[in-house]
């Protein structure tokens, strides 16, 4: 799997407005937030999302809400 910088998932229509499974995820030291990871899985539905997430067995993946609210300040630039 690729990764990629949560920015441009953020800002990529395919997964705007939708709950994402990314594996692989790296956190801004400060702030706390995802800067980039790969992308498991997404669903606009939560619960459908973690389910196939628990089916398939991942164990360290973190799932964040994916728009353009969700992007840190320092990287809309």
């Amino acid at each position: 799997m690729e990764l990629m910088n949560w920015k441009d998932i953020c800002c990529n229509d395919e997964y705007r407005g939708q709950w994402i499974a990314l594996d692989n995820a790296r956190y801004d030291q400060v702030s706390g937030r995802a800067t980039d990871g790969a992308v498991l899985d997404s669903d606009f539905d939560l619960v459908a999302l973690c389910d196939r997430i628990k089916r398939a067995k991942c164990k360290n993946c973190a799932i964040l809400l994916c728009g353009r609210d969700s992007i840190p300040p320092q990287a809309s630039a």
